[in-house]
């Protein structure tokens, strides 16, 4: 984003920068680059903003949580029998979302762990686990042979994060 913001305020384009969550005030880096302006997804997010970034008041505008919009696309939304089909989970069972939320493979050991728990509970026998890993991340090669057999467990298909790159092809920097 740095090259890119560089670029346009080289050939005099307005940058306008977006804070997706009211964290990234605080636990993210703010901008490694100064845009011209900011949209952030609420007025409480707006005020911290303002209070410790260099932004003006008429800089930063509230658009809401623009990264949620797909959600109201219904077009895009799919019955629980597509999805089912989809990941090749048994539309008689129930499901229960597994979400990893590491992308440390030491702390796989312990998402292990409680997913075996989960697999051992007697109540969940007729239940089917969806696990989906840290995004961006892919689950390890101990993990995978562990459950990739097991029928109650789908694992999230990991192919999806190798189509398309967010790196520049060598044409990208001359077009900038």
């Amino acid at each position: 984003n740095t090259l890119l913001f560089k670029s346009a305020k080289a050939k005099g384009i307005k940058v306008i920068g977006n804070i997706f969550s009211w964290d990234n005030l605080y636990s993210k880096i703010f901008l490694a680059e100064k845009v011209d302006y900011l949209a952030v997804g609420t007025h409480l997010v707006k005020e911290r903003a303002l209070e410790i970034s260099c932004f003006k008041e008429n800089e930063i505008t509230v658009t809401g949580l623009n990264q949620f919009d797909f959600y109201f696309k219904r077009e895009l939304l799919k019955t629980r029998e597509e999805f089912f089909k989809s990941v090749g989970a048994d539309p008689n069972k129930r499901m229960i979302l597994f979400a990893v939320g590491t992308n440390n493979c030491e702390r796989y050991a312990r998402v292990g762990h409680f997913l075996d728990v989960l697999l051992s509970c007697g109540m969940l026998k007729n239940y089917q686990i969806y696990c989906r890993h840290y995004p961006k991340a892919r689950f390890g090669q101990d993990f995978l042979k562990k459950y990739a057999s097991n029928k109650r467990v789908i694992l999230e298909d990991q192919s999806s994060y190798d189509k398309g790159s967010f790196d520049f092809r060598p044409n990208d920097r001359e077009q900038l």
